[in-house]
């Protein structure tokens, strides 16, 4: 979990939820991380331990709340015939933290909260290989992308130098 912030716009980044409704396992052997104990049916519970989190964030400069909080894929594991119904679980706890998820529930400029202002953030989503469980055109309207090709460009603040532009291969 990290958060920044970058002239009047701040963002949190997060990874690898991973949720899935399956036994707790072992990492293989010879993985980065061997003899590691994966919690997937707790990551529900730390998700939100880390929305609220984000939540309680507030820019120095202006008071203000996080902007946009964006997860960089495997928001599922991958559990087969479950998955769906596994991202469904977690979108469901995006939603009751974050004002909307994915880049078709953007209809404002992003960043232009004002002195103090705190609304929940919007939560955008890169598609990562645990996510492809569930079928890509399926998983791309569950995720709010505005096409079938899973890439999009958020609208910033006009007073930033540089666009945000996710490309998913």
């Amino acid at each position: 979990m990290a958060g920044t912030s970058v002239g009047g716009f701040s963002f949190g980044v997060l990874a690898d939820v991973q949720y899935a409704d399956k036994e707790d396992k072992e990492s293989e052997a010879g993985v980065a991380r061997p003899h590691r104990r994966r919690r997937y049916r707790a990551a529900l519970a730390k998700l939100q331990d880390t929305l609220q989190s984000f939540a309680a964030y507030k820019r120095e400069s202006a008071g203000a709340s996080l902007d946009m909080l964006i997860h960089m894929g495997d928001i599922v594991d991958g559990n087969g015939d479950q998955s769906e119904a596994e991202l469904l679980r977690v979108l469901d706890v995006i939603g009751r933290h974050c004002r909307g998820h994915g880049i078709g529930t953007i209809s404002d400029t992003v960043g232009e909260q004002q002195q103090g202002e705190s609304k929940p953030p919007h939560f955008l989503h890169v598609v990562g290989n645990h996510c492809l469980r569930v079928a890509r055109p399926r998983l791309l309207s569950l995720l709010n992308f505005t096409s079938s090709l899973a890439y999009y460009r958020v609208p910033l603040p006009p007073h930033l130098p540089w666009d945000l532009l996710v490309l998913v291969l």
